[in-house]
């Protein structure tokens, strides 16, 4: 009776009357053939509730109604990071990525991490996803897993990584920028062992990265510091403040601002680009 109902209202395109149709016989335990599931959870989805998709699909597979295949995981995953329960998305990955070792699903996998802040989840979704050996671009991957590093403050094994990201292809800005960051935080933390060639690395690798993307807010900000290390407080500043106009959205940048401008007893100025 309900899968008919759905089905009438289907037709007069009436697909919200069609899922409370379909709810609540799946309710009152009325539906029980799995296209009738998927279906429900599908139009669930469609029709922006994704939770219910998402439980409906996890409660089937578990009682057996719904095979666990990939076709299922794939919904279930979908439905899941649809209603940002990140936690829940990354389990259904860690099942099915490596059931049809796709690549692809752990870069997903690290994109969830993201939005949680989790740098060290992030840094070993991003081997497993090289790991797998089927990834597109897998330079890309590993300037994410080096900013990972970056972030966990492992600068050597971040270093690897985008020197392996360069060599994979050299054309990526990113990765010279990033060798760039590196370099300068070795030397606001004193952490380098010769600080004149440092200097110079970070000079070099900033100009290739602009090179090959002059709007690059990493490149522009370690071409900021370097001015700031030389003491050229006005290059400097334009520097950071052109990072900042490119993207308005990367923090270092502000921090770096702040502190050429707080260097040159522009305190007040230094104050508001901090905050």
């Amino acid at each position: 009776y309900w899968e008919t109902l759905a089905g009438a209202y289907m037709e007069l395109q009436k697909d919200p009357d069609a899922l409370s149709a379909l709810t609540l016989g799946y309710k009152n335990d009325a539906i029980s053939k799995k296209e009738t599931l998927e279906n429900l959870a599908r139009l669930s989805l469609y029709l922006e509730i994704p939770y219910q998709a998402a439980s409906i699909v996890e409660e089937n597979i578990n009682n057996g109604s719904l095979e666990r295949n990939e076709k299922n995981l794939r919904l279930l995953l979908g439905a899941w990071t649809a209603a940002r329960e990140f936690d829940q998305a990354i389990g259904v990955i860690n099942i099915l990525a490596p059931m049809i070792n796709d690549g692809n699903l752990y870069i997903q996998k690290a994109m969830l991490l993201n939005e949680k802040g989790d740098w060290e989840g992030i840094k070993v979704a991003a081997s497993e996803a090289l790991n797998t050996g089927n990834l597109e671009k897998p330079g890309d991957i590993y300037i994410l897993k080096g900013m990972a590093q970056t972030e966990l403050e492992e600068y050597d094994q971040a270093i690897n990584s985008f020197e392996k990201a360069i060599e994979l292809d050299p054309t990526l800005s990113d990765a010279h920028s990033y060798l760039a960051f590196c370099g300068i935080w070795e030397i606001i933390q004193r952490i380098t062992k010769d600080s004149k060639q440092t200097l110079i690395s970070v000079l070099n690798y900033a100009r290739q990265a602009q090179v090959l993307n002059p709007e690059n807010p990493v490149a522009l900000g370690a071409m900021a510091c370097y001015y700031l290390f030389l003491g050229d407080q006005a290059i400097a500043r334009d520097f950071a403040k052109k990072a900042i106009g490119f993207n308005p959205s990367y923090a270092a940048n502000y921090y770096f601002l702040a502190v050429i401008q707080a260097h040159y007893g522009e305190f007040q100025e230094a104050e508001s680009s901090a905050l």
